[in-house]
């Protein structure tokens, strides 16, 4: 999988937000039955339905908010859209302390790519195309920038990837072979999929080279999953909270009673054995909003607040601060662009580039049809460096400059009406940059624009009439307005 989306207004992305404004519980929920572009004798059954159920267990038991929840299933369920939300939602609208739950119920594969070991691979509905694979390094390298969320990751769907054919029986198991792949040896390995170096509870339906069964209409780990915390019938000790060694031992036991008593799964080898990462003490993903053992979240820092009194400005009062204010003060001769001419379309897909004629660090700001400022450039899945610009240089953004080394894209999304893109360009490096911004500023828009720019515009100002040889900086700045129709 090498293509992500992220959700921009033009430049409110998500890769921007360190620290989301509206941080809440974030689960993607994911079924897929039905892969028309693969050659398997006969679609699962059981996935969609399992998703659906699955979503209500997080809303009904778990306390997930309903709006917390993204349920993407079928059709739905590309591979652009589930990177998309995963972006978006898992990784944009969560902060420190927050549960992030990533369930994907549906076919698993192993992927071969000349000269690379195979790889196991969830497969989107728009499989087999390698563009409908999500890789497991994909996901892992995003979910280690949640570290300080409670991140659960469950995968009813296995990595067998043999060419058995599997409708003969009562039962299906969730792996099937990519189309010209042979017989894949697999390789033994404790970490299940999904599993990284950061901390979290990862819990696959199979152990390697077993299948995930799904039979009856619903996968058999996500029913046992549900009944286990759900109704509480892993609590082995009957003290009102279930750990993961309780629930991994019931899983086990339950998955294994049920092969016993399934041909298919005997026929295949005789054994079901759910595999889990992550500490066994602590406790299971619980209906609590933070279990006991837990530290408490620590207090959001407050969003900025502007020590100039509050005023209604529009786009044209907003824009007298920038044109007196900031362009003039443009001696690297920086210069933005966009991708396309003209209103940009909510769903359209578009990038932008900056050139400056000195070396320096990039900054960009943008101001919503809202009046609402945000910051675009650097964001918290930029690779260290990405804003440094070398004289003559085109800095592309998206640039695929992320730490998951997965391309980024930007996608237009409301509000509609006028805004613009600001660059700031400082002849240093991004820390003096940085300093005279609006503490918080990446964790996502915040209302009078116009009031914050005229603050980092006379801050930046006292930086370059520093008397200090020093410290003085010199700094650039240019503007580039835009459109958003519906």
């Amino acid at each position: 999988m090498k293509a992500t989306h992220l959700r921009a207004g033009i430049v409110a992305l998500a890769m921007a937000t360190a620290g989301p404004v509206s941080a809440a519980d974030q689960a993607l929920v994911i079924g897929i039955d039905d892969y028309p572009g693969l050659s398997h004798s006969a679609p699962l059954t059981g996935a969609v339905a399992d998703a659906r159920q699955f979503a209500d267990f997080l809303t009904e038991k778990m306390g997930f908010a309903p709006e917390g929840v993204t349920l993407l299933t079928g059709a739905e369920a590309s591979a652009d859209a589930i990177m998309q939300a995963i972006i978006d939602r898992l990784v944009g609208q969560s902060s420190a302390g927050d549960r992030v739950v990533f369930y994907f119920a549906g076919l698993g594969s192993r992927l071969t790519i000349p000269g690379s070991d195979p790889k196991n691979v969830l497969l989107a509905h728009d499989a087999p195309g390698i563009l409908g694979n999500l890789q497991a390094d994909a996901l892992v390298d995003i979910l280690d920038l949640l570290a300080e969320r409670q991140v659960t990751v469950i995968i009813d769907a296995s990595f067998r990837a043999d060419n058995a054919d599997l409708t003969v029986g009562a039962a299906t198991g969730r792996s099937v072979a990519l189309e010209g792949d042979g017989p894949v040896d697999i390789v033994p390995s404790n970490d299940p999929f999904g599993a990284g170096t950061a901390e979290r509870f990862v819990w696959n339906a199979a152990a390697p080279g077993q299948y995930a069964w799904e039979t009856a209409g619903r996968g058999v780990f996500t029913g046992l999953f549900i009944e286990a915390v759900g109704g509480g019938a892993a609590d082995s000790n009957g003290n009102g909270t279930i750990s993961n060694a309780e629930l991994l031992t019931y899983l086990r036991d339950r998955s294994a009673e049920w092969c016993r008593m399934s041909a298919d799964c005997t026929a295949e080898g005789g054994a079901l054995t759910p595999n889990f990462s992550g500490p066994l003490q602590k406790t299971a993903l619980v209906a609590q909003r933070r279990p006991a053992d837990e530290p408490a979240r620590p207090a959001a820092a407050p969003l900025p607040v502007s020590s100039l009194p509050v005023h209604d400005l529009n786009l044209s009062d907003t824009l007298g601060f920038v044109t007196d204010l900031f362009t003039p003060s443009n001696g690297a001769n920086l210069r933005l662009e966009l991708s396309q001419e003209g209103p940009l379309k909510i769903g359209d897909t578009v990038s932008f580039s900056a050139t400056s004629e000195r070396s320096g660090t990039l900054v960009l700001l943008d101001v919503n049809p809202k009046g609402e400022l945000a910051q675009v450039f650097p964001s918290s899945l930029a690779a260290k460096g990405a804003t440094r610009m070398q004289a003559g240089e085109t800095l592309t953004i998206p640039n695929g400059a992320s730490s998951n080394g997965v391309p980024l894209k930007i996608r237009v999304t409301e509000p509609t009406g006028a805004g613009f893109l600001l660059g700031l360009f400082i002849e240093d490096d991004l820390p003096r940059l940085t300093a005279v911004l609006p503490e918080n500023l990446e964790g996502g828009p915040v209302p009078n624009a116009g009031q914050y720019l005229y603050e980092i515009a006379q801050d930046l100002l006292r930086l370059q009439a520093d008397g200090s040889a020093a410290a003085a900086t010199e700094w650039s700045a240019t503007y580039l307005p835009y459109e958003i129709i519906p």
